[in-house]
């Protein structure tokens, strides 16, 4: 094992290089780092100290993931050096196995090096100082792309089990993650009906939708079954958008929501103030809890969320609006409550792979979805496409299903569909180049949805056709 390990490093000296100077220059430039606390870091930490067992802890008032590594690392400053620690290894592990599905030498290094300058793109590293879910979260999805990267393109029971665990930590960071991990489940489903599979890798794939839509439901029921989450997000939607929309307002009036003057005051001033008026609703339902609240706060927790979810599936009109509003969480976020000079940001070397304003986007989109397309239909898809397409399929949606669930702070919230976005893009783009490359250097266009071939599996069809040869 040690020898194969030399071998490795090797034969990819270049890669470590890369490798090494990207770890230094995280750790150099995080060393004068201090930790920054907001407002939500006290109920990260007041659910860290909730037994592991307990629904104050699985279905309190944060997602657990989180909260788990709190508890497991104490002190502000060693928790951030953590999220550096994880932020590093993810998104060297998503390099690695990118680099590893590329299979032109030259493109290699490039590929690799290019993920990696990816990672110190602003918006990713600024978050590794802030003791809030964002520098995780955005760790746990290099973590996802890079175990579905190896899952498709060398299917096995390992494999496939390491992207259910990398999926339940993901989808437990968040709340909207885990209906996007509903959609691959759902979307895994689909594919192996549409998709020629061998029966090992399709009993697989079965076992891994299964197991994404479990997760899903369990994220589901950590958000909605004990602490209300969703309600002050909620809160805010009314306060923010429909209190402005007498067409919307009279369709809740009518649905039983308590108005009153003063409830429409306070929503005004939040909306054109920002100062926020209404205190935060209860976080239980309970009855002790219903009594004391406000009449609007009743109705929210008990009547709000099925009456919000019946509005969004009888106007169409107002979920297709939500469209309009993708430049902020998805096309040109400014994250402009943590770096008013975001714009500056232009100027960084990361951009040349992250692009952060809408045209150079879909540039980059256009020439990574031309490239595929163009590539695939002359030397056939690879199996390993499917992780970055479904980056760029779902960013949408995503985006959409963010703006809908809140009303706040819309570029940090919409900052990981943005990076689906992408991130998708760059990798669909090396994957094409890649495909074209090695098409050209073998002489023959592969068959479609391979997955990438071992080194032995290369050196065996070589040898096998130097026999044929010499014969």
């Amino acid at each position: 094992m040690a020898a194969r390990a030399l071998d490795l490093v090797r034969r990819e000296y270049i890669l470590v290089l890369i490798a090494g100077g990207y770890v230094l220059f995280r750790v150099a430039g995080f060393a004068e780092a201090e930790p920054e606390t907001f407002i939500d870091t006290s109920s990260y930490e007041r659910t860290a100290d909730q037994p592991l067992t307990s629904q104050d802890f699985l279905a309190g008032a944060r997602a657990p993931t989180l909260p788990l590594l709190y508890g497991m690392v104490t002190g502000d400053e060693a928790r951030i050096w953590m999220q550096l620690g994880i932020s590093i290894a993810c998104w060297l592990a998503l390099a690695g196995v990118v680099a590893a599905a590329i299979r032109d030498r030259v493109l290699r290094p490039l590929a690799f090096g290019a993920v990696l300058l990816f990672a110190l793109a602003p918006e990713i590293v600024l978050w590794d100082a802030a003791l809030l879910s964002e520098s995780v979260s955005l760790s746990l999805t290099a973590a996802l792309v890079a175990a579905w990267i190896r899952a498709l393109g060398h299917p096995s029971a390992w494999a496939y089990g390491l992207v259910l665990a990398v999926s339940a930590a993901w989808a437990l960071v968040r709340d909207p993650h885990a209906y996007v991990a509903a959609g691959i489940g759902l979307a895994l489903a689909v594919s192996i009906l549409l998709v020629r599979v061998g029966g090992g890798p399709r009993r697989m794939c079965a076992v891994a939708s299964a197991g994404l839509v479990l997760i899903a439901a369990i994220g589901v029921w950590s958000g909605t079954s004990h602490f209300a989450r969703w309600a002050y997000p909620l809160q805010n939607v009314f306060s923010l958008r429909i209190a402005d929309e007498p067409g919307q307002l009279a369709h809740f009036q009518d649905a039983g929501m308590p108005v009153s003057p003063e409830l429409l005051e306070a929503m005004r001033v939040h909306r054109e103030t920002g100062q926020i008026v209404l205190e935060h609703p209860p976080g239980y339902d309970t009855p002790a809890a219903l009594e004391q609240a406000t009449p609007f706060h009743r109705w929210l927790l008990t009547e709000g969320r099925g009456a919000y979810t019946r509005f969004l599936l009888t106007h169409p009109a107002v979920v297709a609006a939500g469209f309009g509003y993708l430049g902020e969480t998805l096309l040109d976020p400014e994250l402009i409550h943590f770096t008013p000079d975001s714009s500056a940001w232009d100027a960084e070397p990361s951009a040349a792979v992250y692009p952060r304003r809408k045209v150079p986007l879909l540039v980059l989109l256009l020439g990574a979805v031309t490239a595929a397309l163009c590539v695939g239909l002359r030397n056939g898809p690879r199996r390993e496409w499917w992780a970055p397409a479904f980056l760029i399929a779902s960013s949408v949606p995503f985006a959409i299903l963010v703006h809908h669930a809140g009303a706040l702070e819309p570029d940090r919230h919409g900052l990981v569909p943005s990076v689906f976005l992408r991130l998708g893009a760059l990798l669909l783009l090396l994957f094409a180049i890649d495909h074209r490359l090695r098409a050209r250097a073998d002489g023959h266009a592969p068959g479609p949805l391979r997955p990438a071939e071992g080194s032995r599996g290369r050196e065996s069809r070589r040898a096998h056709g130097e026999a044929r040869a010499s014969s």
